[in-house]
């Protein structure tokens, strides 16, 4: 499990600041929600030390420009990031 603050600097690493080219969600089934999403090349997801801070990270790079993918599926507790192909 990982803090709302390493995933944070997980995802900045990952998106180079490129936020509008990526998208972002939270799932209690990450692997369904990929398969639900498509099954996009890149996919990448972390597993948070609570929902809280899950929706965390969530909030802070909905205000930095990632598109959201709809609505939490389950328990938020995976924070998952997708670059559409």
């Amino acid at each position: 499990m990982a803090s709302d603050k390493y995933i944070i600097r997980q995802v900045k690493d990952i998106t180079t600041g490129k936020y509008t080219k990526w998208q972002i969600g939270l799932t209690g089934e990450p692997l369904n929600r990929k398969a639900q999403l498509g099954n996009p090349l890149t996919w990448l997801h972390w597993k948070a030390d609570s929902e809280q801070e899950a929706r965390n990270v969530e909030r802070f790079f909905l205000d930095k420009g990632l598109l959201g993918t709809g609505a939490t599926h389950g328990p938020g507790l995976y924070v998952f990031i997708l670059k559409p192909e």
